[in-house]
């Protein structure tokens, strides 16, 4: 469903993957997804959309989750 979700938004999917090494640091989660959004703006649209709010619950029960978002420099 997340597919679908992004899909009015315009966004890209750059990466999705399984860790291979932690090389300095910790990390405790072992897969990746980078999302590449327009803008804050709409990142937080799609975030807050009724299509994607309504797929937390059934998120929530598979794995826990960390969201983050990075602005480029």
């Amino acid at each position: 469903g997340v597919a679908e979700s992004l899909a009015p938004f315009d966004t890209r999917i750059v990466f999705r993957g399984t860790r291979a090494a932690t090389l300095a640091g910790t990390n405790d989660r072992d897969l990746a997804v980078v999302i590449e959004f327009r803008d804050q703006t709409t990142l937080e649209n799609w975030f807050n959309s009724d299509t994607y709010q309504a797929l937390i619950p059934l998120r929530d029960r598979a794995a826990d989750v960390v969201i983050t978002t990075y602005e480029a420099d």
